[in-house]
């Protein structure tokens, strides 16, 4: 054999060599391609397993947890708060020795602050009671069923109602024999009541605005005018206020529930007062930039006063609502137009009528002379929204009344 022979039988060994070895190295590389494809589907399933399980755990114990949660970190707190006091025992003590020794030297102890703190709890407590008492016996009349109620004419009434019973409220709702339903009535009394507030409080902004921004010599005495008027009952002005609207003739109309009532004097004052309180410099600027009075007074103005309108509107509204004087004098025949306190006067002054159309029905055929639980059940709904009203815009009415506008000098 040649050499050149030997040559190539050598490179072709060493072919089929490497070929073997790259099959091998292929045949590995799937293999362990294989086996990977295998542990990652392993283990996908076992993370799916792994959600599912926490998922069904979280749905079954979410409020447990949520409860053990909220366990956990009060005791923690709890635990917290006493490791403070026993870590600083010796300054808390400390502490207290010489507010303990202040006392003594101001002629104060123990003794005498349990005694104030115990006289001001007395104090709140019975003034407490005197305010609440009322609107709880209130309640508890108009729950009363009208059996109860005669039977407690001849002798004691209890705290607590027998048996709560809503026949007086059905009675107001659904009573057959009154020309004017009470749900009308609210309705008229909400519209008598928007129309002051829109009215009233329009030109109460205008007149204020002109007597403060509109300088003539003729203020002083717009002021003097207003201050008269002010002093002066409102139960003064009422046979001037009827003269005109009959003269007019009024009578008996919606308008004459609010017309007489368009100036305001009290709320004319507050508004010449807030816009007396815009600084000067503000004034000036809007001079400068050529802003006439109307644009001056829409849109600076205005929104400097805002708490002030907001007292007017919530002025308006509960006179307005409140009012009962007034509507039974113009308003007389035309029920229709009857406000809720005149039907609440109406009820009230139903004492003693068996004929009333507010008379009360008794299981034995009699009538209930006076029916305490239907004027208790109508005073609650005259009550319930000027109370809503008042819980929710008190401190807009007490910022209104005690701040002079919404400048800042």
């Amino acid at each position: 054999m040649t050499p050149k022979n030997n040559q190539d039988l050598t490179q072709t060994t060493l072919a089929q060599q490497l070929t073997n070895v790259n099959q091998q190295d292929n045949l590995q590389a799937s293999r362990l391609l294989i086996k990977k494809q295998k542990h990652d589907l392993t283990v996908e399933k076992n993370h799916q397993r792994t959600l599912f399980w926490e998922n069904k755990k979280s749905k079954a114990s979410n409020t447990l947890i949520k409860t053990l949660i909220s366990l956990f970190f009060s005791i923690e707190f709890f635990l917290r708060e006493k490791f403070k006091k026993v870590r600083h025992y010796s300054f808390l003590k400390l502490v207290h020795k010489k507010k303990e020794f202040t006392s003594r030297m101001a002629g104060e102890n123990i003794k005498s602050k349990l005694i104030m703190m115990l006289i001001r709890f007395v104090f709140l407590a019975l003034m407490g009671v005197i305010v609440i008492f009322p609107f709880y016996w209130m309640v508890s009349i108009a729950f009363r069923s009208p059996t109860e109620i005669n039977d407690a004419a001849s002798g004691q009434m209890s705290l607590w109602p027998q048996t709560w019973s809503l026949e007086a409220f059905n009675m107001l709702f659904n009573n057959p024999k009154a020309e004017l339903n009470i749900t009308t009535a609210i309705g008229i009394s909400f519209a008598v009541s928007i129309t002051s507030i829109a009215t009233q409080t329009s030109i109460s902004l205008i007149g204020g605005f002109g007597i403060s921004h509109l300088r003539t010599r003729a203020n002083e005495f717009f002021v003097m005018v207003l201050l008269a008027a002010m002093m002066l009952p409102g139960e003064a002005l009422l046979v001037g206020q009827y003269l005109i609207a009959t003269k007019l003739d009024m009578k008996e109309t919606f308008a004459a529930l609010f017309v007489p009532f368009l100036g305001n004097a009290f709320t004319i004052f507050l508004f010449m007062n807030a816009f007396d309180g815009i600084t000067d410099s503000i004034k000036k600027a809007a001079r400068i930039d050529g802003v006439s009075d109307f644009k001056f007074f829409w849109k600076v103005a205005l929104p400097l006063v805002k708490p002030i309108i907001f007292t007017s509107v919530l002025m308006a509204f509960i006179t307005s609502w409140n009012s009962i004087l007034w509507p039974q004098m113009v308003i007389i025949e035309n029920k229709k137009l009857y406000t809720l306190p005149m039907i609440l006067w109406n009820i009230m002054n139903s004492t003693g009528d068996p004929q009333s159309v507010w008379a009360i029905d008794l299981p034995d055929g009699g009538k209930l002379m006076d029916p305490q639980n239907l004027k208790m059940a109508a005073s609650i709904i005259a009550i319930v929204p000027m109370f809503i009203i008042f819980v929710l815009t008190k401190k807009y009415l007490i910022r209104g009344i005690t701040n002079k506008n919404g400048s800042k000098e």
